[in-house]
C-alpha cells in the first residue's frame, strides 16, 4: 500500500480527541498545587470507585490496544483479517492513573503513533476486535470504524471526567470542543 498523504476524518477526529484530553489535563494540572494529588483521588458513586486518573487511563488503554494490534514498522503490509485487537487485554498502567505527567506523556506517544499508523493503513482494512474476554466472539469491522469507536468511547468518558473535575473546581472552564455524551450525562456520579 502507498503511504497516505492525508489522514482520514476518523483518524483526524481521534487525534483531535486525544489533543483535547491533553489540553484538559494541562489546564487541570495548572489549576493549583493540589491538582497532582487530586488527579488520583478515589471517589465513589455508591457502586463504583473511580478517579480522574482511572478515567483517563481507561480511555488511553483503548487507543493503546488499537495500536498494539499492529507492528508500526510493518503496518502497510497487513492484509484483511490479520489484525486482532482484544480490548480485554489492556495494560491498565497504574502510573497513568496516579501521575498526570505520565498521562500527558502517554497522550503524546499515542498521538504520534496513531498518526504514523493512520498514514500507512487503508481505512477499509478489515480487522477483528473482541470486547468481552468471556465470550470468544470476534467482531469484524474496518479500521475506520475501529477508530470511530475509540473516539466515541473517549467522548462517552468526557462527561464523567467533567463531573470529577467539577467536584474539585466548580468553576473550571472546559474547552468548548470537549464533547459530552448525552447517555453518560444522565448517570449519577
Amino acid at each position: 500500500m502507498k503511504k497516505k498523504k492525508t489522514l482520514s476524518p476518523q483518524a483526524q477526529e481521534s487525534i483531535k480527541k486525544l489533543e483535547e484530553y491533553k489540553l484538559v489535563l494541562e489546564m487541570f494540572g495548572k489549576r493549583s498545587s493540589d491538582s497532582e494529588s487530586l488527579y488520583s483521588v478515589q471517589l465513589s458513586n455508591g457502586k463504583n470507585r473511580y478517579s480522574l486518573g482511572t478515567q483517563v487511563r481507561h480511555v488511553l488503554d483503548y487507543y493503546q490496544n488499537l495500536l498494539n494490534g499492529f507492528d508500526l514498522e510493518k503496518a502497510s503490509d497487513f492484509e484483511d483479517g490479520e489484525v486482532r485487537i482484544d480490548y480485554q487485554k489492556r495494560e491498565r498502567n497504574q502510573l497513568i492513573e496516579k501521575n498526570i505527567e505520565v498521562a500527558l506523556e502517554k497522550i503524546d506517544q499515542l498521538i504520534e503513533n496513531l498518526r504514523r499508523l493512520c498514514e500507512q493503513i487503508d481505512d477499509n482494512l478489515l480487522i477483528y476486535q473482541r470486547n468481552n474476554a468471556e465470550e470468544n466472539k470476534w467482531q469484524r469491522l474496518d479500521f475506520a470504524v475501529a477508530l470511530q469507536n475509540n473516539c466515541g468511547h473517549a467522548v462517552h468518558h468526557a462527561e464523567t471526567i467533567k463531573s470529577i473535575i467539577h467536584k474539585f473546581y466548580g468553576d473550571f472552564k472546559f474547552p468548548s470542543t470537549f464533547e459530552i455524551d448525552t447517555s453518560t450525562q444522565k448517570k449519577k456520579l
